[in-house]
């Protein structure tokens, strides 16, 4: 990346010292602005050249650039920040004429006098080729914005979303070839149903000739692939074995005699323990396939053993994980499908794409149709609340925990909507209405209700409630956000785990200078709400919304894009009011859409969404009688604003004279850390009695009060963070980080993921020598690096490790030790910590790979190899 200057002397051989229409410009430079662009703005091309637009001559300066932007949108380049607010007005009256929807501030800065002078400096031709290869950002003293260009210079193509409106034929070729998730069987619920497993709508139980033809044609869709008719009948009679397999085949027999039902009654087991272990839901349904599918239709031996192995990895993925699908196809041997062959004799190139498409279509209908239906017909599949391993439960068993959950719920929380009579369609009622979804939790017999909100009968509704969901719904919430972190309280707001150790640090750091370095007894106290959102006053609500916004006139509501330049991560957010402001390390990039909300829109959004949300529940649907719908956009942000305010309304919490207090809030886990016991009595007889106001109620057996005086080395766990109570640290476990699923045939993709994860590992501060002591530091060292090396061993189970990969992982490791370094201040005080700090990451990943010596053998090389190179200075 270089300067506008020194592109325009370097790539455009112009001379500005010679340069006549510059040094004219220049006499009065410092007040055209042209000086400034060329110093402030840097220019770096796009990967991907494209032909420049054709112009009429004599244009002017504006029009030049409104023809670059038509020429952007006509080629549907719509990641180019000058496109953003635009849209070609097509009609009989109006010829391919901009139409501006919102201000796109790049646009107006460029037709400003600065760059017209600039576009006559280096002509018409380099100008325009600026406007479309390359991308500009400009350092205003404070951040880097970016005004031309795509957005982060991301390669010249249509984004995603103009993608995926493409032809139907296409953009169900890039469905065929996307990523396999577990999301077809999650979730899938059969309350109340006639038959708990309905088998037979997983294949036709007709073998007649339109049910024959249908099965083919869902398998091998007639637009993707043509099949002739010679082959046509052969797959015909493989399918027909199929459904006639399938007429015949006692599924339920099968199920009990793999997964059987305990003995033991409901009441004597947990309910998490009434899950069917994953290994049984394999083995029976592996039973199911030879007992289904024909022989020839796995082709081979070989060909069975490879799709059973990536049928355990579907069943082991993880809430939103997913497999990339070549690596379904992958070792496949495609002759073996014997069945697909167009010819027995001949192979042809030809014959080759054929069956290659085929076969294609058949594991793709495997891994997104059969699969699922078999699994979600005879189980329900769900993760265990704050996690994200899948657990499987037999519908019937299922059934049996949730019915009196369910029972009683309906009963307090719920009435019956008696108004509705069209819960299918989001257009022609008057309600938002949402599915059901049952997450256990850990506690025995206790369940998580989540509204998962609908979006209407078709794809023209779909299409209205994302639309309304954008400019309504969605601009609500960050409404919402805004006015909590307006709101002045006594009390540091916070946002998300991260900031936990962080403010603990603070806190700990004000005492040892009060108290000359030496921590005073403290005492902790720790609950959480009762039923929650169950329990949230509605009218409460409103009341303190109407509050907030006494002091507002109006929302402003734009799109923004932050791009990290630390970590690689763009983000998009809405910003209210202008009131995000970027970070010196972050690419400012403005996506100029707009929405405004008066008070008055805000208000009728929340109501409509805690008042007329309903739960469709079967043919009815149902409304709360108090609460909110946990999984409601709004909800979240409610619930913080209420707590908020009961947190400032009872005295209770606030600090004495004299006395030292944190106060610690993520939803509805409150944390106190106080030196005055008596405040942490109060506080304890004022949960335990309940906030009446805010019909709030703390769980009675999760309170706890402790003291750091106490003989014992109390730990307690606060949202998965682990708070030493004596010393006052804090770190997190191995076991609160989920294991995440990374998949990719790239080694290059994996580590980048590796990386990316790692950061978000040491985000929460608590390698700070400041917060913890070297002996802590070091342990959340090696809890990171747990997770992070099985991380690293499950997205390589399947590669095989070359040279190039074990000089990407010594790349790798270079980069998070560099990080951890990076995190800890004390390492540049002390070279010994730092050698800890390596030998800690460098142990751990050995400890984890050393459980598969055979295939990391020559990571585990590299490993030992540098910690003897460490050693002299450790044991010195």
């Amino acid at each position: 990346m270089r300067s506008l200057y020194e592109f325009t002397q370097d790539k455009l051989n112009i001379d500005l010292e010679t340069c006549i229409i510059y040094q004219e410009n220049f006499k009065c430079g410092q007040f055209n602005g042209l000086d400034e662009i060329l110093t402030t703005c840097f220019i770096l091309q796009n990967s991907r050249k494209v032909a420049l637009p054709y112009l009429p001559g004599d244009l002017s300066h504006k029009a030049v650039i409104d023809h670059c932007i038509i020429y952007l949108l006509t080629g549907e380049f719509y990641n180019n920040v000058l496109t953003f607010g635009y849209k070609i007005a097509r009609n009989e009256d109006v010829d391919n004429s901009l139409f501006c929807h919102s201000a796109n501030v790049n646009v107006t800065l460029l037709k400003g006098v600065p760059w017209e002078m600039f576009h006559s400096l280096i002509g018409t031709n380099s100008f325009v080729d600026l406007l479309i290869n390359y991308t500009v950002v400009q350092f205003n003293g404070q951040f880097f914005a970016q005004i031309v260009g795509n957005r982060c210079n991301e390669p010249h193509l249509p984004p995603k979303w103009a993608q995926r409106t493409s032809s139907g034929t296409t953009a169900q070729i890039k469905q065929l070839m996307g990523p396999v998730t577990n999301k077809p069987f999650l979730h899938r619920l059969k309350i109340n149903s006639p038959s708990f497993f309905p088998y037979g709508k997983i294949l036709p139980l007709s073998s007649s000739f339109k049910k024959l033809t249908d099965v083919r044609e869902t398998i091998f869709p007639i637009n993707l692939v043509k099949i002739p008719q010679r082959l046509k009948v052969r797959i015909n009679l493989t399918l027909q074995k199929l459904l006639k397999r399938h007429k015949r085949l006692n599924y339920v027999s099968v199920l009990n005699s793999i997964c059987s039902p305990s003995e033991e009654t409901v009441s004597n087991l947990s309910h998490l323990s009434r899950q069917s272990p994953k290994e049984q839901v394999l083995r029976f349904i592996i039973v199911i396939l030879q007992k289904l599918l024909p022989q020839e239709m796995f082709g081979s031996k070989k060909n069975k053993c490879k799709i059973i192995r990536n049928l355990n990895l579907l069943l082991s993925l993880p809430l939103n994980g997913y497999l990339p699908f070549d690596s379904l196809l992958k070792k496949l041997r495609l002759k073996d499908f014997r069945w697909l062959l167009v010819s027995d004799v001949s192979f042809t190139k030809q014959n080759f794409e054929n069956l290659n498409q085929l076969v294609t279509c058949f594991i793709s209908w495997l891994f997104r149709h059969l699969f699922p239906k078999i699994i979600q017909t005879f189980f329900y599949c769900t993760e265990i609340s704050s996690t994200v391993t899948i657990v499987y439960f037999r519908h019937d068993i299922w059934n049996k925990l949730v019915t009196p959950f369910l029972a009683g719920y309906f009963k307090k929380y719920l009435v019956e909507n008696n108004v509705c009579r069209n819960h299918n369609s989001y257009t022609l009622s008057n309600f938002n209405h949402s599915k059901m979804r049952i997450i256990p939790k850990k506690n025995n017999n206790e369940f998580r209700i989540i509204a998962i909100p609908c979006g209407g009968a078709d794809e023209e509704e779909f299409m209205i409630y994302k639309e309304n969901h954008k400019n309504a719904v969605a601009p609500t919430q960050k409404v919402l956000e805004y006015l909590r972190n307006k709101r002045q309280t006594s009390f540091t707001k916070m946002y998300s785990p991260m900031q936990i150790a962080d403010r603990i640090k603070e806190f700990k750091q004000s005492l040892l200078k009060k108290f000359n370095n030496v921590l005073p007894e403290l005492y902790f106290m720790k609950f959480d709400v009762k039923s929650c959102y169950d329990s949230i006053p509605r009218m409460e609500c409103m009341r303190i919304l109407k509050e907030a916004l006494k002091s507002e006139n109006g929302f402003f509501v734009r799109s923004q894009s932050f791009f990290n330049t630390n970590t690689g991560v763009l983000k998009l957010v809405n910003v209210v009011n202008a009131s995000r402001v970027p970070k010196p390390y972050e690419l400012y990039i403005d996506n100029v859409r707009t929405i405004h909300l008066s008070n008055q829109d805000v208000i009728n959004v929340v109501e409509m969404e805690i008042f007329k949300t309903a739960l469709w529940v079967e043919d009815k649907c149902y409304l709360r009688e108090d609460g909110l719908f946990q999984g409601s956009s709004l909800s979240a942000p409610i619930v913080d604003l209420m707590y908020d305010d009961l947190l400032e309304f009872y005295g209770e919490f606030k600090t004495c004279p004299n006395q030292d207090t944190l106060i610690l809030r993520l939803a509805d886990d409150f944390l106190i850390i106080s030196t005055d016991q008596q405040q942490i009595i109060n506080i304890k007889n004022l949960a335990s009695g309940g906030f009446q106001k805010y019909n709030a109620k703390a769980n009675e057996d999760k309170i706890l009060a402790v003291s750091s005086h106490s003989d014992d080395d109390t730990v307690i766990q606060f949202c998965a963070m682990h708070i030493f109570v004596k010393k006052l640290e804090v770190w997190k476990h191995s076991s609160t980080m989920n294991n995440f699923n990374i998949r990719s045939s790239s080694s290059k993709r994996i580590f980048r993921s590796l990386i990316a994860l790692f950061n978000t590992r040491i985000s929460y501060k608590t390698v700070d020598s400041n917060l913890n002591s070297t002996t802590t530091v070091l342990m959340q060292i090696h809890h990171v690096v747990k997770n992070i090396s099985e991380g690293y061993k499950s997205a390589f189970k399947d590669l095989s490790i070359n040279d190039r990969e074990s000089m990407q992982f010594s790349s790798f490791l270079l980069r998070i030790i560099e990080m951890t370094v990076d995190a800890c201040p004390i390492t540049k005080c002390d070279p010994l910590i730092e050698y800890e700090v390596r030998f800690a990451i460098l142990n751990g990943f050995l400890e984890s790979l050393s459980s598969n010596a055979s295939k990391f053998k020559n990571n585990i090389i590299l490993l030992r190899k540098e910690i003897q190179h460490l050693q002299p200075h450790i044991y010195t």
